[in-house]
């Protein structure tokens, strides 16, 4: 046999190719029919597939074409997914990204690409294809069936409550102890079935998030998609509960377990992204191709995200993909949040600074969650000067003089980190919202209950840091340990991997691990957190990563300090199903968006004026001139 050369697609009408799967039993060769489509309302019907392609090593022959002269190798797992999912006696219609994509085009790829989310939105069905049977996948799967069909679960609120039958009568929430005690074998196989490759694959994001109708299947047994989420969400949300039946069930591979197990959740999730917090989201997960961190998330991107019109071009090398996709950022919303997912490492750099590294996860956590709004509302001012140089405006608010590594993973107690942070006796207001980064119950409207309170959080930190007098935590009462514990759980999350910092005005923050002295704390407008720059001459400024340094999060080095009548919040809109930064005023008791600082400034405020009455707000467009006629210091930086 030859090998089958690809006729080319038609340039307009969004055309694919349908792959017509030949029947047979599970030893005859795999033959299948290529079939050009156009993806309208008249398009076949077809089934759409998600798999892993698997080692190209050793590949297999399909037969393609009825002549059956002519044939296509693919890669093992290929062939075992034909012929697993070949019907006996009639031809089964699916589309299969690795046949139906003449893969070595490097032009219709990039068409092709573009419209995946449509291929698999539009699919009668996505048939998610795990792999052959194997560790007693079958029974793991047939457990995840019988808890996922008793529970229902909102994935909008993540609520869950029992299942309703037919008749009516409640069914009782699954006792997952059945799961834990028995003797170690149903958890062994969930365990062995939640190693599948495919849950580490970025590209199955949008395949299954897009799907109408799914089913998953390993072998032979098969459940539909939904009632897998329902289980994940279940087991999840209860597995804390049964950590020494794990450990005694998987020898110490429990915390393998639970951590694959938070893989399978956000797999199930099925939210959408935004483009200035993809690397957080997708650093887990797999692909070959960097370029695809991008392309394969596009279809997941908040609607309002995709309007910016990033397209696939595979003749883009990965960096030109990411600067491309920065600059769109930048130019559609003019804000340079996008900056937040950038971290300086140590080694050669081929890519500008300013440009995040979605190949790669980063170090330390994002700063998020507290309110903050360090450039006030305006808009970024920027201009991309080629060759990898983007000036940025802003101001420089302090320099660092000295950086201290926190490695929380050391074997040192927590109280011992803070206390040799805090050796000089600094102002524990500040120390404590600094360790935190600002995010405590009352940063939120309404207060969330998982958060510490401030006040408190600075009492126990006196306490135990042997200011007043000493206490260890285990010796604080029920609620106090509770308060330190919610404390420590958000100060462990944004300080592992970070530096702490002092300036030269002896101010202090947080910045990222690679920070170092004469390193700049500067917030560049259009940018709600302070960035660290670090000077490389006259001329030139590198982007270290986010910081944060208390005192300036809500504009105050640009404009006047908040009135004391004003105080920062996250408002919870629950209309929108989101936050908003927001002012809670303390006399009032009234969320307003309106920042009576702006009018110090010589500008026009009645478009936004209308856009805060009702409960929203747009970055605000001003000139440098205007800035600087108010005595603001504000410089221009050549990032790169």
């Amino acid at each position: 046999m030859t090998k089958y050369q690809y006729d080319g697609l038609p340039e307009d009408n969004k055309p694919v190719r349908l792959l017509s799967l030949g029947p047979g039993d599970l030893a005859e060769e795999v033959c299948v029919e290529l079939i050009t489509a156009l993806l309208t309302g008249l398009t076949p019907s077809y089934e759409a597939l998600s798999y892993v392609w698997g080692s190209p090593k050793d590949p297999v022959p399909v037969v393609v074409g009825r002549a059956r002269k002519h044939n296509l190798m693919v890669t093992q797992n290929h062939g075992s997914a034909s012929r697993g999912l070949r019907h006996r006696n009639v031809p089964r219609v699916l589309w299969v990204v690795a046949i139906c994509i003449n893969q070595i085009d490097t032009a219709e790829r990039s068409s092709q690409v573009a419209i995946v989310g449509d291929i698999y939105r539009l699919a009668t069905r996505v048939v998610i294809w795990l792999g052959n049977e194997g560790n007693d996948t079958a029974s793991a799967l047939g457990c995840l069936e019988s808890v996922g069909l008793s529970v229902k679960v909102d994935w909008i609120d993540y609520s869950i409550w029992p299942n309703v039958l037919v008749d009516g009568d409640e069914l009782e929430l699954p006792d997952l102890s059945i799961i834990f005690h028995h003797g170690g074998r149903l958890v062994n196989a969930l365990y062995h079935l939640f190693q599948r490759e495919w849950f580490e694959r970025l590209w199955i994001r949008q395949e299954i998030g897009l799907a109408k109708n799914a089913v998953i299947g390993c072998g032979d047994k098969s459940i539909q998609w939904e009632t897998f989420r329902s289980a994940i969400f279940y087991v999840y949300t209860a597995v804390a509960k049964y950590r020494s039946e794990l450990l005694e069930s998987l020898h110490k591979r429990d915390s393998m377990f639970i951590n694959r197990l938070k893989l399978l959740y956000t797999v199930c999730d099925h939210k959408t992204y935004l483009l200035d917090c993809l690397r957080a989201e997708i650093s887990q997960v797999k692909c070959t191709d960097p370029r695809d961190r991008i392309y394969a998330s596009l279809s997941l991107l908040h609607p309002a995200h995709q309007a910016m019109g990033i397209v696939p071009d595979y003749t883009l090398t990965t960096s030109q993909v990411y600067k491309k996709a920065v600059l769109s950022f930048i130019n559609r919303w003019n804000s340079l949040a996008i900056l937040f997912q950038c971290e300086l490492r140590d080694g050669p750099i081929t890519t500008p600074t300013w440009v995040p590294d979605w190949s790669t996860a980063t170090l330390a956590n994002a700063i998020s969650g507290a309110p903050s709004n360090a450039s006030a509302y305006f808009e970024a001012i920027t201009k991309y000067r080629g060759v990898g140089i983007l000036n940025a405006a802003g101001v420089v608010v302090a320099t660092i003089m000295e950086v201290r590594p926190i490695h929380i993973d050391n074997g040192e107690s927590f109280e011992d980190i803070l206390r040799s942070l805090n050796d000089r006796r600094r102002q524990l207001e500040t120390f404590c919202d600094t360790i935190c980064c600002g995010l405590f119950g009352h940063t939120t409207i309404p207060e969330r209950d998982d958060l510490a309170d401030f006040e408190t959080s600075v009492r126990l930190m006196a306490v135990l840091l042997g200011l007043e007098y000493r206490v260890s935590s285990e010796e604080l009462g029920a609620q106090d340990a509770k308060t330190w514990e919610k404390y420590v759980s958000r100060a462990k999350e944004v300080c592992q991997n970070r530096s702490f910092f002092t300036t030269s005005q002896s101010l202090i923050g947080l910045a990222p691990i690679a920070a170092h002295a004469g390193d700049e704390v500067c917030v560049l407008l259009g940018c709600d957190s302070t960035i660290l720059l670090r000077p490389i001459n006259d001329y030139l400024h590198q982007v270290v990563g986010q910081s944060y340094m208390s005192g300036i999060n809500t504009g105050e080095a640009l404009l006047d300090p908040l009135p004391g009548n004003l105080r920062a919040v996250n408002y919870y809109d629950s209309t929108a199903q989101a936050f908003y930064f927001a002012y809670f005023n303390k006399q009032s008791r009234k969320i307003e968006f309106r920042d009576p600082r702006l009018y110090t400034l010589s500008m026009d405020l009645s478009y936004h004026e209308q856009l805060w009455e009702k409960g929203g707000f747009q970055r605000i467009k001003i000139e440098l001139d205007v800035l600087r006629g108010s005595n603001i210091d504000v410089k221009t930086f050549d990032l790169v």
